[in-house]
């Protein structure tokens, strides 16, 4: 099924024994020293283990003016080789090849991250960093030419295959390369040859210490996706020029940070999303290609290596997800592929989230890859109420770990929420979770009750050891007067199919369920009105979704309220508050609940005098997001 993928290859002197790439992600598993950690060794062995043919490691900083993070790793010091080296070690004992991106962040980091001010080509600040830069001078540049070239010394030094130069995602060799950031009118701007001179001058150094036969990769960004900046079209020339200079190879991507949710590309953008743009570098440049951006599914990966648009695919997040991808494509064991849904909760939210490293919501053991659940010696007898994402994951854990394990989910359907929440559109992808959960909470030998509703007195009668209530939320109505009226719906009901609306819809509740339920209306040609009490509409959205999500309402003709503070539901519509004044929206047809949500753990409170061991878990105990749900969910089901 997958011949095209599991065919080796060969870059520059370099074999890689197939054609599936962990591209670099930022982990931030570093030290304040830059170095690489066990930690990150772990992360990283793990991929080469699971199958992996190459592993780049994350953003590697050529000089400390050049950190993005404040735990990213470096190469601007002898001190850092020694880590790198058991790193590559580490990888090669599982046959995968190693490059380290070579890179400087330029004017997309803070000077809380450097302690000193950012630099870059001119002194433009980056539309998201916010933050002016010092304008390098020509004898800045030539140091960081020799940065970059001592950088790729100690890569060798460490055993590393391969470097990529990083001359993609708006960092500092692309911030020289494109107009959108280079206004220069020295020898390093104005025309393409002139802009294009420090990466020249980088990838001649890199040579001349590397040698002839060791492989340089560069990674492009083939259309930089704002105003002013590269295209496609524009890039070619800019990737010939690169290949004349000596580039054995190209990792093609795609933005700037000023266009960052196509960077990493969530559910609402097109699977194998640069694909077409490899396919005309590879054809312009006549060298091997590699490829990322939402490549998730190997059946993908693999069309897109025998049709010929890319010789590699990077499979980044999907990396993330299972480092076993490429052991279970190759033996057909597709079901038992963890799957990535796109949503950027852990890969990017978590880097920056409270704790400031890379998560991931569907697979909670990533960054703890030496912690593995023990096989229990007193297997015990355990209720798990609810089938959502918690309920599923500790279920499937705690069978895996000898457990006898019962769920019961009074729906006739599992997923709770996340099910529902696969609804609107462009969300589908998160019910392939509910899918996996359930195949595998069943193969580790669960057993799965639908339609059963768990009460005190069932729970007594079943004599289990252990009750994991993980009933997740229910729609609240915050004592609004009418809230609860016959008139008002509520938005699971209406996302679900169970309720029509008529033509007028007034939503409740500006949030992301009811942002999403008015996408879903809109997209039926319904006129949706949202009433919000806060200053923006989904706010604790994810942030790539919720640019894509608040473009497509507002281009479907979404009216929103915000600042107004509903005071009471009537019939046909709503009286508020808004700045202090008192108003009414009436009129309307049907009237949607989408305020919030409330704990479902009444059952947790009638059994706590039967039993000692109750645990409640996710939106029972509060509600949460999933990534923090299944993340709390397995603790649990390892500790019991």
């Amino acid at each position: 099924m997958f011949k095209a993928l599991f065919t080796p290859i060969q870059i520059n002197q370099m074999t890689v024994k197939n054609r599936l790439a962990v591209p670099p992600m930022v982990t931030n598993y570093g030290n304040e020293r830059g170095e690489v950690t066990e930690r990150h060794i772990a992360y990283l062995s793990e991929r080469a283990r699971g199958g992996f043919g190459l592993i780049t490691l994350e953003a590697t900083a050529i000089h400390p003016s050049g950190i993005g993070f404040p735990k990213g790793v470096g190469l601007w010091g002898d001190h850092q080789v020694e880590g790198l080296s058991r790193l590559v070690r580490a990888i090669h004992s599982y046959g995968a090849k190693v490059s380290v991106q070579l890179y400087h962040s330029g004017r997309q980091t803070y000077r809380s991250v450097l302690g000193t001010q950012v630099v870059s080509a001119s002194p433009i600040p980056c539309p998201s960093c916010k933050e002016i830069p010092r304008e390098l001078t020509v004898k800045d540049i030539r140091e960081l030419v020799r940065c970059f070239a001592k950088a790729a010394e100690r890569a060798k030094i460490a055993g590393a295959d391969a470097v990529e130069i990083h001359g993609a995602h708006g960092y500092l060799l692309a911030q020289f390369v494109s107009p959108y950031s280079n206004r220069r009118v020295d020898l390093y701007g104005g025309a393409l040859h002139n802009r294009l001179r420090f990466s020249l001058e980088v990838i001649a150094a890199i040579r001349r210490v590397s040698g002839p036969e060791f492989t340089i990769i560069y990674r492009i960004s083939a259309n930089e996706r704002v105003p002013g900046g590269l295209t496609l079209t524009e890039t070619l020339p800019v990737v010939r020029a690169l290949a004349t200079a000596g580039v054995d190879a190209f990792s093609v991507t795609t933005g700037v940070y000023g266009s960052m949710p196509y960077i990493i590309p969530n559910y609402c953008l097109p699977d194998g999303l640069n694909a077409d743009d490899a396919q005309a570098i590879s054809q312009w440049a006549c060298v091997p290609v590699m490829v990322a951006g939402k490549i998730v599914d190997p059946l993908l990966a693999d069309s897109i290596v025998d049709s010929g648009k890319a010789h590699i695919v990077a499979m980044g997040r999907a990396s993330i997800v299972d480092p076993e991808l490429p052991l279970k494509a190759a033996s057909g064991a597709l079901d038992d592929i963890r799957p990535c849904i796109t949503c950027n909760q852990g890969c990017i939210g978590g880097l920056m989230g409270p704790l400031g490293e890379m998560s991931c919501l569907v697979n909670p053991s990533v960054g703890h890859e030496t912690e593995r659940p023990e096989a229990t010696s007193v297997p015990k007898k355990c209720l798990v109420v609810g089938g959502g994402p918690a309920g599923l994951e500790a279920s499937r854990i705690l069978a895996e770990r000898g457990h006898h394990v019962v769920l019961s989910e009074k729906d006739t359907q599992l997923g709770g929420n996340f099910r529902l929440a696969a609804l609107p559109p462009q969300k589908q992808p998160l019910a392939k979770l509910v899918r996996w959960q359930t195949d595998q909470a069943i193969k580790t030998g669960v057993t799965i009750k639908v339609g059963d509703e768990i009460t005190r007195q069932s729970v007594v009668d079943s004599h289990p050891d252990v009750v994991v209530v993980a009933a997740g939320a229910r729609h609240g109505t915050f004592d609004i007067p009418g809230a609860e009226g016959p008139w008002v719906f509520i938005a699971s009901q209406v996302i679900s199919g169970k309720v029509a609306t008529g033509q007028q819809v007034l939503i409740m509740g500006g949030g992301s369920v009811g942002c999403e339920t008015a996408d879903y209306l809109l997209h039926l040609g319904k006129e949706v009105t949202i009433v919000e009490a806060l200053p923006e509409l989904a706010r604790h959205a994810e942030a790539s979704h919720r640019f894509f999500l608040l473009r497509r309402l507002r281009e479907l003709g979404l009216r929103e309220y915000l600042n107004t503070l509903i005071v009471e539901v009537v019939q046909d519509g709503v009286l508020c508050q808004r700045c202090g004044q008192p108003m009414e929206l009436r009129g309307f047809d049907t009237i949607v609940s989408a305020l919030g949500f409330v704990p479902n753990n009444g059952l947790a409170k009638s059994i706590s005098d039967t039993m000692a061991e109750v645990y409640v878990i996710g939106d029972a105990q509060e509600p949460r997001t999933a990534l923090e749900a299944i993340r709390e969910a397995q603790a649990l089901a390892r500790s019991v």
